[in-house]
């Protein structure tokens, strides 16, 4: 048994699909995208270099200040971090803090939304190890790798231009 299927709590498949059906039509549709736009992401990390995937990103050091979210706007990115967050809970494999920042990124994206994602490192104390991590947001809320992102130092921040 895999470490990552012991601490994952078994949930009947009937209840995933009652949570699923319990789900208004929006959120059903996100979920969707998300688990698709994940298992594409996934693949393409796997076949290509990273530098494909961002090619028409704006690259950068410092996050853009002048992202300016409609609550309509805020709303939808709201819900597309809660798609994302179900969907990688329910994928066979691992999703990565990179490949949840690279499918919000492509969703947002897709709806003309303003948004950065940051790639960042931090160097742990006791054992001097170098660890990365990727998160992505919109205006001041943080959409994916928000448990552990204050502590990384901001290398490159990639963002789009908005509709």
């Amino acid at each position: 048994m895999s470490v990552r299927s012991e601490k994952r709590k078994r949930v009947p498949m009937r209840t995933k699909i009652v949570k699923f059906l319990c789900l208004s039509t929006e959120e059903r549709r996100l979920f969707l995208e998300a688990f698709w736009t994940l298992g594409r992401m996934k693949a393409s990390l796997l076949i290509y270099p990273f530098k494909p995937l961002i090619r028409d990103l704006h690259q950068s050091t410092q996050p853009p200040h002048d992202e300016i979210v409609t609550t309509e706007e805020y709303e939808t990115a709201i819900l597309i971090e809660k798609a994302i967050a179900r969907a990688a809970q329910q994928t066979p494999w691992k999703n990565s803090c990179l490949l949840q920042a690279l499918c919000a990124t492509r969703m947002f994206r897709r709806r003309g939304l303003p948004g950065h994602f940051c790639v960042g490192v931090h160097k742990e104390k006791e054992s001097g190890l170098l660890k990365a991590h990727a998160w992505m947001n919109c205006s001041d809320r943080c959409i994916t790798g928000r448990t552990t992102h204050e502590k990384f130092t901001v290398l490159t921040v990639f963002s789009w231009p908005s509709r």
